[in-house]
């Protein structure tokens, strides 16, 4: 009767580490709204007396960047 009480607790001294507890393990997410992009700027252009004009302009918000230049021939 010992040696079964002895064997008993042996193995499951062993079988515990083997076995081992399982957690859950999930990938983590990103939200695809809170990636920051950058800005999407281009060049708007314009015909004035004869002369071709460019600006930057922002059109991710909307709004010039810099003055009006003449584009170099």
């Amino acid at each position: 009767m010992k040696q079964k009480i002895i064997l008993s607790v042996m193995l499951t001294m062993i079988l515990i580490p083997i076995l081992g507890i399982s957690n859950p393990v999930y990938a983590q997410t990103t939200d695809p709204s809170s990636i920051e992009r950058a800005d999407d700027i281009r060049y708007r252009y314009k015909f004035e007396n004869g002369e071709l004009w460019r600006r930057l302009y922002n059109y991710s918000k909307g709004e010039w960047v810099g003055n009006w230049e003449l584009v170099p021939d």
